[in-house]
């Protein structure tokens, strides 16, 4: 005699596989959060706005299109317009996360230029491995200017991590970053908090 399985077990499978299939419920604690606006900032914001500016940063890197050409002696290739039409659209997209001198360092770092209508950045190799979803915390300080958090961020599956600090400030619009963690690079001088958006 043949069996089957249950409706029951079909459905449980099928739940669990589904679940497996979403990015965004495995080994990741990203979620749709609300980025942290109000008074005070905690852990959970602290890693919402960390691990969201690591997507808009490292999706940068994956918006090109087929189009290549060279813009003063650099080979560019022109970012998809269907995903960010123009710089004032790219600006306020990262405005979302960064405060304005961070989104000024995103846009140097990937030498994002508008020319002919059209919005180009630096053809280069990007490769990184970090893993800002699942970060852990280390410290949190702060002070009159704003937030500094000590974030241990695992590298790919090699057991290894890298400790990075960030800086984030209460703006007008909520938190920000204001710190260029994602490259490497501090961002010196941004001593005024509170900015417009």
């Amino acid at each position: 005699m043949r069996t089957f399985p249950s409706l029951a077990a079909i459905i449980i499978i099928l739940s669990l596989f589904t679940a497996c299939s979403d990015p965004s419920k495995v080994g990741s604690r990203t979620d749709n959060r609300p980025l942290p606006t109000g008074e005070e900032i905690d852990e959970d914001g602290i890693h919402t706005l960390v691990a969201r500016g690591y997507k808009l940063y490292h999706d940068l890197g994956t918006m090109s299109s087929k189009e290549r050409d060279a813009i003063n002696g650099r080979r560019v290739v022109r970012i998809d317009p269907a995903k960010i039409s123009s710089m004032k659209a790219l600006r306020a997209k990262l405005g979302e996360v960064f405060t304005p001198r961070m989104v000024d360092s995103i846009i140097r770092d990937f030498a994002i230029q508008e020319q002919g209508g059209k919005l180009w950045m630096a053809e280069a190799e990007r490769d990184d491995i970090s893993n800002y979803e699942e970060a852990e915390i280390l410290d949190v300080s702060d002070d009159t200017v704003g937030i500094t958090a000590t974030i241990e961020v695992p590298l790919g599956d090699s057991g290894q991590t890298d400790e990075r600090t960030v800086a984030i400030v209460k703006t007008l619009t909520g938190w920000k970053i204001a710190s260029n963690v994602y490259s490497g690079q501090g961002l010196a001088g941004d001593a005024n908090p509170i900015v417009s958006p």
